[in-house]
């Protein structure tokens, strides 16, 4: 009966996933829902990037996981979606090691944001390529 209900559902769910890939994303606006307390500082960000024509953004990596590969697409799709951003790719910034000497991580991250400032990021995407 299991192996029953398992076939159905693969085969009710898998032609309606195939038309939702067949259809280019975004089809229409994309809505932002930011989880935390109205006011507060993730709030604020989430305010602060309605769009991102016309922002810089950041790519902070680190050094895990296919960054190398992601961090292009990632690229590649915010430029088609938004032709106006600015992206500083994450060979400008120092690479973020995980682990470690806990005096080196915090001045990584005193140096990044010293060059956040600098280049006046508007945000960072951040962590493992994929």
């Amino acid at each position: 009966m299991k192996i029953f209900n398992i076939a159905y559902w693969v085969l009710l769910l898998v032609p309606s996933m195939a038309m939702a890939q067949s259809q280019s994303y975004p089809s229409r606006a994309v809505r932002v829902i930011v989880g935390f307390t109205a006011g507060g500082a993730t709030d604020i960000v989430g305010r602060h990037l309605d769009t991102l024509n016309g922002k810089t953004i950041g790519e902070v990596y680190n050094n895990h996981f296919k960054g190398e590969q992601m961090f292009r697409a990632y690229r590649r799709l915010l430029k088609e979606r938004y032709p106006g951003v600015k992206i500083i790719p994450y060979d400008q910034f120092p690479i973020v090691y995980v682990g470690g000497d806990p005096a080196a991580q915090k001045q990584t991250a005193k140096d990044i944001a010293r060059l956040a400032k600098e280049w006046q990021v508007d945000a960072i995407i951040t962590g493992n390529g994929g």
